[in-house]
Parts: C-alpha cells; sequence; structure tokens
C-alpha cells in the first residue's frame, strides 16, 4: 500500500470501499494511506470504518525500495485513527524513545483533527 507501485490503488480500492459500505457487519475497517471519502465519496453520515495508517516515519520519506513515508501528522489529518510505525521505531537508536515520539506526535494530530472536526 505505501509502496511505490502498489496495485491497490484506482477502481480496485473503490471497488473494495462500495463491497465495504455494502456489508458494514463483516468488515471492520481498512489498511489505508487516505481517509475512505478519497476514494469513494459515497459515505453515509453513520459511516464508520476505522483506518489503520502503515508506512509512518518521522525521520525518511521513503526508501530505495520504493516505501513511501508520511508522519504522524499527515495520517491523522488524512483520516487515519490508528498509526503503524515499523522501521522509524525498531531501526531508531533508541526505540523507547521513538515509541515516545510517534505516540506523542500521534496524539497530538489526533486531537488537532478532532478538534478541528467539532469546532
Amino acid at each position: 500500500m505505501t509502496s511505490k507501485g502498489s496495485l491497490a490503488v484506482g477502481e480496485y480500492t473503490r471497488i473494495s470501499v462500495e463491497i465495504a459500505r455494502k456489508y458494514p457487519q463483516s468488515v471492520l475497517g481498512f489498511v489505508s494511506t487516505t481517509e475512505l471519502s478519497s476514494h469513494s465519496p459515497s459515505a453515509t453520515r453513520d459511516e464508520d470504518f476505522v483506518v489503520f495508517t502503515t508506512g509512518v516515519n518521522m525521520s525518511s520519506k521513503g526508501d530505495a525500495l520504493g516505501q513511501q513515508y508520511q508522519t504522524p501528522t499527515t495520517a491523522m489529518a488524512g483520516g487515519s485513527d490508528f498509526l503503524i510505525a515499523g522501521r522509524g521505531i525498531y531501526a531508531a537508536a533508541d526505540p523507547v524513545s521513538a515509541v515516545q515520539e510517534y505516540q506523542k506526535a500521534g496524539w497530538e494530530a489526533y486531537e488537532r483533527r478532532v478538534g478541528s472536526a467539532s469546532g
């Protein structure tokens, strides 16, 4: 999904979202880099799918393998509910400090998004 050239885009993604909307009792959410309305805008008012965002990294925008990262701030602003940050944590010199930084950045970004939605 976050690798350059991913096939999970366009019509594939739109149809996946439409199927989930047809069977919401069977689908909790999606692994996605953006909110669902950007893929298929026919959301209902009570729609509440969870969005898990992979490829979150605070120190890199990409790598030689085509991985494309976004920050906790951009992921949350894009509609993410849960951030999945791998390499930015496990490859850090101090993984515990890195986890704390990601947690803080993600929470602050979430609060900004929720605050702006209710304000």
